[in-house]
Parts: C-alpha cells; structure tokens; sequence
C-alpha cells in the first residue's frame, strides 16, 4: 500500500513528535537548555555549512543556495529516531537529556536556514506604465512603485473563477509587471528567466500563443515587500490588450526557486467591473464611465479612469465607446498545477 508523503507527514510525524515531548523530563530540558541550544542551534548551523562546502567540493557547479538547502535539509538529526535509539542505549540521564531536548528543537535551526537559503516569489503585481502615476515614462524604475494597481490580485493556479480583482482596464492593456522574490540570486534576470504567453481559453493552456517579449527585465535590490527583490517587466504599451497574460518565473541558478512559479493577469479595455458574472464591455460600462466624469485627482485604482490620467473626461468615454466591440475577456477558471 502506498502513501503520499504529504499524507505520511500529517498522519503519522505529528502524534509521533508530540509523543517524544510527552516523555520529556521538562525541569531537567530547563536546567540543561544550555547545552541544548548549542547543539540545537550550534551544531545544526555547524552541519548545514560543513555540508554546502563539502557539497560544492563536489559538484563545483552546485549553487551556493543548493547546498546550503541541502545542508539545512540533513543537519537535523530526527527526534523519533534518537528517541528511539536512546531506548537501546545506556547513558547518564543528563546525556539523554540533552540528546533527546535537541532533537525536538532542532527543525526550528534548519528551517531558519532553508529559509534565508531558499528563494521564494513574496508577491505579484502589474502596474500602469507610462501612465500619469509614473511620471508617463516607460523606464522601469522607482516611479513605477506609485503606478501598482493595489486593488488587482494575480489570478493563481486553483484559486477559482477569475474576478475584476484579476484583470486591468487599462487602455494601454498590461504593459508592466512586478515580482517580488525573496533571496534572488546575485546577478540579474533577462527574458530567458521567464516564460510567458497569451491566451482567453482555460481549456487550451497549452495551445496558448507566446506573449511578446518584454521590453525591458530590471531588479531592484531590497525594493520589493519585507525587503525582498523586486524584479520589473514591461512591455510595449498596446501589446497585451484584452486577453489573458500567463508568467511563469522559471525555476533555475538564476532565480534560485525551487519550483517555477506561474500566475495571470488579464486585461480588458473599458471593462468598469460592473457585473462580477462577465468582462464585456457594454452599455452598462458607458454608463459609469458618464456618470463619473469631471472627477480629478484620481488614484490608480478609479476603475473610471481608463487612460490612468488621473482624472475620467471625454477620453475615457471615448475609450469605452470603442471597446464595445471588442472587449470580452473570458473569467477563466484554472486548474490546480
């Protein structure tokens, strides 16, 4: 009979875990927690870094980040295990003691490490290049920070039907996406670090065309959220309208992910979000648009403001005037990856 481990891992490692901490002697765990730290925390970061290096002795083409996982995946020793080999075994009470209180905190030491070891995507985001909030430059740089469209969410694989939270109206379509990435690799990232393509069908993902290639792939270092790096992609203004925007951040020496990461983002001219059921622009959307105009000082997220001018006037009405006809964004609904 076989089992997936994620099913073993929740099934059996937890009662067997708090087992061994039933049997703990926890005045004797306090009065030894000296000793316990420096195995526990010590030892463990002494293990993981012993291991990168002999790891990268090895295989010189191993990157720093893999062997220092590796390191972190093997230092700490199992609590089960030692409990159950302290049973066969002889020892002064202290000794078990400290071998046993070491081993149920020592995952807390390896995980810090695969942690700061281990690159992760912390958020995804587009914003409205070469818009007023940016400065109406289609540089990729600080400005853009101001252009974020905070009210709009990566649609992810398995997260359900897509919303308005998912999809622009920018009349320039998506032309600049965010990736924050905590522990990217020194160096910087090109279009080759990426794959990326278009589509309207849920059904068809593989049959979806490629995307056009960015203009321009920037990171900047520590700008990203809880100090993370944050790297920029835009793309020609126009090139990416009223469809879907599949990216995926591959995973390789360059970002250091363990596993790509893939998210979407949709784009339909005019669409104001005015029934959650569909994003065809109509009446309804013509309608909003008239009744918010005049309006100034508007922010990114003033779903009326088309042109992302700061402001909604005759340009944005005429702007929904024309999506009527061709601006029908499928709210795709995806699979699990």
């Amino acid at each position: 009979m076989a089992f997936e481990p994620d099913l073993a891992l929740a099934l059996f490692l937890p009662p067997l875990l708090q087992a061994s901490a039933y049997r703990t002697d926890w005045p004797a765990f306090r009065h030894n927690l000296r000793p316990i730290l420096l195995l526990a925390v010590g030892a463990v970061f002494f293990t993981a870094a012993s291991v990168a290096v002999v790891a990268r002795i090895l295989v010189p083409d191993l990157p720093w980040w893999a062997a220092i996982t590796l390191g972190a995946i093997v230092a700490p020793p199992d609590a089960v295990a030692a409990a159950a080999v302290l049973k066969q075994v002889k020892l002064p009470k202290r000794i078990v003691t400290v071998l046993e209180g070491e081993s149920l905190i020592n995952d807390a030491s390896s995980l810090v490490i695969y942690r700061l070891a281990v690159a992760a995507v912390l958020a995804r985001q587009t914003f409205y290049n070469n818009s007023t909030f940016d400065g109406n430059s289609t540089a990729a740089n600080a400005a853009d920070d101001n252009a974020i469209a905070t009210d709009k969410a990566a649609l992810l694989p398995g997260a359900g039907a897509a919303t308005f939270a998912n999809y622009t109206c920018y009349s320039r379509g998506i032309n600049g996406v965010m990736v924050d990435v905590r522990n990217l690799p020194a160096g910087d990232l090109t279009a080759d670090d990426f794959a990326m393509s278009l589509g309207t069908d849920a059904d068809l993902l593989a049959s979806w065309q490629p995307a056009p290639a960015p203009r321009s792939v920037t990171v900047r270092r520590g700008a990203g959220v809880d100090g993370s790096d944050r790297v920029t992609l835009t793309f020609a203004d126009g090139a990416i309208k009223n469809t879907w925007l599949r990216v995926t951040l591959l995973a390789n020496d360059n970002t250091g992910l363990a596993a790509p990461d893939t998210f979407y983002f949709g784009n339909a001219v005019g669409e104001t979000g005015d029934d959650p059921a569909n994003a065809a622009v109509n009446l309804f959307d013509l309608g909003a648009v008239r009744a918010h105009l005049f309006a100034t000082a508007q922010p990114p997220t003033n779903p009326f403001d088309l042109d992302r001018d700061g402001r909604v006037n005759s340009m944005d009405l005429v702007i929904a005037l024309r999506a009527r006809t061709d601006s029908v964004l499928p709210l795709i609904t995806l699979p699990v990856i």
